[in-house]
C-alpha cells in the first residue's frame, strides 16, 4: 500500500488488495457488477467515485493494511540475523514506508 489516490489503481486496471477482499464480500454484491464494468473497460468517473465509497464503507483499506502490517513486520523479522549497517536500516525503513498511505 504505496502513497496514491485510492482511485488511481482502478484508474490503471490494478486489482488490489482492498479490490479482492471487496469482490469477496458478501454484503457488496452490486461491487462485483461494477468492478466487471470497470477492469472490462474505460471506466466512467461516477463508476470509479462509487468503487471508491464502497472500498472506504467496506472497510476493507483497513484489513489490507493490518495483512501488509503483517508481511512487514516478518520482513523486519527476517532482518534481525544481520548486524546493524545502513543496508538495514535502509530496509527497514523502506518496509516502514510500504504502510504509509494517504486517501
Amino acid at each position: 500500500i504505496f502513497t496514491k489516490t485510492l482511485g488511481l489503481d482502478l484508474k490503471r486496471g490494478s486489482l488490489t488488495l482492498p479490490l479482492i477482499y471487496l469482490l469477496n464480500s458478501s454484503k457488496q454484491s452490486g461491487a462485483k457488477s461494477i468492478l466487471k464494468n470497470i477492469f472490462s473497460s474505460y471506466p466512467a468517473e461516477s463508476q470509479l467515485n462509487r468503487v471508491k465509497e464502497l472500498v472506504l464503507e467496506s472497510k476493507t483499506v483497513p484489513q489490507a493494511y493490518q495483512k501488509a502490517r503483517v508481511y512487514v513486520d516478518r520482513a523486519q523479522e527476517s532482518l534481525k540475523i544481520f548486524k546493524s549497517c545502513p543496508a538495514k536500516e535502509s530496509l527497514i525503513k523502506l518496509s516502514e514506508l510500504c504502510l504509509k498511505r494517504d486517501n
